[in-house]
């Protein structure tokens, strides 16, 4: 309980009632939007849009950018499956990804955020609909993301927990 309203008060989408949160000393309420900008969000339950893979990747295909693009997919466990697929990254997903699996949803969102190099990442439950073995694999990747980005990691899995620096309990 209150692991929402935390995220919510982190990404700046509720502004606390007393105290402040603060970035390099600088309150985030000072320029929300530039701090919302360098925000990556994978909610537990992933929103896409009735559109290819590479469109609820990279949403602007005008600006791809093909080794983010492939990085991205690597490190969310999605180019061996997106790679067996007849379109690749033109399959579309139906809407709100109801041709795909939870799992692949959440891989997809997970793809999207690393995509835009954001640089905190912030990840709730990324692993709930994921089999033992690719959690393990897109945990790794999330791991290896240590001391290039600030990764805030929602988790009920003392699996995950343990990996981080820094636990706090709610």
């Amino acid at each position: 309980k209150g692991k929402s309203t935390l995220i919510n008060i982190i990404t700046g989408l509720i502004k606390p009632q007393n105290g402040d949160i603060l970035c390099d000393d600088v309150s985030i309420h000072n320029n929300i939007k530039s701090w919302q900008s360098i925000i990556g969000y994978v909610p537990q339950s992933v929103y896409l849009l009735d559109e290819s893979i590479l469109k609820n990747i990279v949403f602007d295909n005008d600006q791809l950018n093909t080794n983010k693009l492939n990085d991205a997919l690597y490190q969310s466990g999605l180019k061996d499956w997106i790679e067996s697929l007849p379109k690749g990254l033109n399959t579309v997903v139906g809407d709100e990804g109801a041709k795909v699996s939870g799992g692949q949803k959440q891989r997809i969102g997970i793809a999207s955020s690393l995509y835009k190099d954001s640089k905190i990442l912030i990840l709730d439950e990324p692993t709930s609909s994921l089999d033992l073995e690719t959690e393990n694999s897109i945990i790794n990747n999330i791991v290896k993301l240590k001391g290039k980005k600030t990764i805030i990691l929602i988790s009920h899995k003392m699996s995950i927990i343990e990996r981080c620096d820094r636990i706090i309990k709610l």
